[in-house]
Order: C-alpha cells, then structure tokens, then sequence
C-alpha cells in the first residue's frame, strides 16, 4: 500500500483502487487491470465520499499500456454536476500521476472518474487509487 503524504503539515487522504466502482467488472469494484475495449465511457468512478467545502487537489495514479496511451484519456473531478477535467497526456505510455484541483462550494459525495473520451479497440490501464488534500477554505 503506498503511504500518505503531507501537505503543509496534514496528511493527505489515500482512496485505494477497491474503493471505486467500475462497470468493467461483475462485482462493480475497480478491477486491478481495465480493458479500454468499447465504446466511449466511465472506467472507474466514485467513491462517492463526502468531503467539506474548500479547495481541493486530487492527485490520481495510473498506469497506461503503449496502446492505451494512444486513446483519449481523462481524469474528472468533482461533485455532480460540476467537475475539474484534465487528459491525459497523448501517446505516453506508463506511469502517471494526473493532478486535479477542484473548489467545492458547498459539501457533497466527491467522484474522480477515468473517462475513456472516444471507442478503443485494444489497451489496459491499471487505476492505482488517488491522494486527496484540502488545500484552503471555499472563499480563498
């Protein structure tokens, strides 16, 4: 398991991978290994957690195989129906940390989703899990 780290002097917050849901498996938890094969979708979501107001930052790692590294591949999050979206970066296979900040104006239960933007043929992204720190209140 990999430890917290610390954000000017509080822990960050870790969401292992078996705390998402993913529609790619029988039993809807995040499977270790996501075929990218399909149509255009939601990978992994959730955990449907609620945080506090504030400003927020998600850090989110992954793993993307050559051939899911040639797909278009975001990282979303948020509160619905409000979210912060960054990509991934185009034709990099690896490992990824994608860091997203989103400012929660009032509390809510928080998603960070793996949207697969257009239908793939081939590819495997392995979601590791995501740190989250609260980095100031909702007005600064």
């Amino acid at each position: 398991m990999l430890e917290p780290v610390r954000a000017e002097g509080s822990a960050a917050i870790w969401w292992e991978r078996e705390t998402f849901l993913s529609s790619e498996s029988d039993d809807n938890r995040c499977p270790a290994v996501i075929d990218v094969t399909g149509q255009a979708r939601y990978l992994t979501y959730g955990p449907f957690i609620e945080l506090r107001p504030g400003f927020w930052r998600a850090r989110v790692l992954l793993e993307v195989c050559i051939d899911a590294a040639r797909r278009r591949l975001a990282v979303q999050f948020g509160v619905e129906p409000a979210y912060t979206t960054v990509e991934l970066p185009y034709g990099v296979p690896g490992r990824h940390e994608i860091v997203v900040e989103h400012r929660l104006a009032e509390a809510g239960p928080v998603q960070i989703r793996l949207y697969l933007q257009r239908a793939a043929f081939h590819g495997e992204v392995r979601f590791l899990g995501a740190y989250l720190e609260r980095l100031g209140d909702p007005a600064e």
